[in-house]
């Protein structure tokens, strides 16, 4: 699957439903903590595209990529804003307990707890999160 979401906020409430349905189609199943990884991986990248963008943020879709191979879930997020804070790079030496009660980065602590891989690409113009995730 390979769609577009546009950068605004009704649709990507509405998007969880569609990674749902395509997941059980895919797998047989719905993997709920997959669900929330990539729901909070999208709130990441709608926020980045708004501090880029602010008011032309619609202009900017994100793309969510899923596929599977063999026994792995395969998500990719790619937007077009400004990438990850250097506060919250690499997430690899950090604790949740460390940013508990932080404003920002608790979210990608907890998607790195519920996949088997996590990797960021920055790609000049736009920024792409890929997971992995074992059935």
């Amino acid at each position: 699957m390979n769609i577009q979401i546009p950068c605004k906020e009704m649709v990507i409430e509405q998007i969880d439903d569609v990674v749902k349905s395509f997941l059980k189609c895919l797998s047989g199943d719905v993997d709920r903590r997959l669900v929330f990884a990539i729901h909070e991986l999208i709130i990441n990248a709608f926020e980045a595209t708004l501090r880029k963008y602010n008011d032309q943020a619609s202009n900017y879709p994100i793309n969510l990529y899923i596929k599977m191979e063999e026994n792995v879930i395969l998500v990719e997020i790619t937007d077009q804003g400004d990438g990850m804070a250097h506060h919250l790079n690499p997430i690899d030496h950090k604790q949740l307990e460390e940013v508990l009660l932080q404003d920002r980065g608790r979210g990608l602590l907890m998607v790195k707890k519920m996949v088997d891989k996590i990797s960021f690409l920055n790609e000049g113009k736009g920024f792409k999160v890929s997971i992995e995730k074992r059935r």
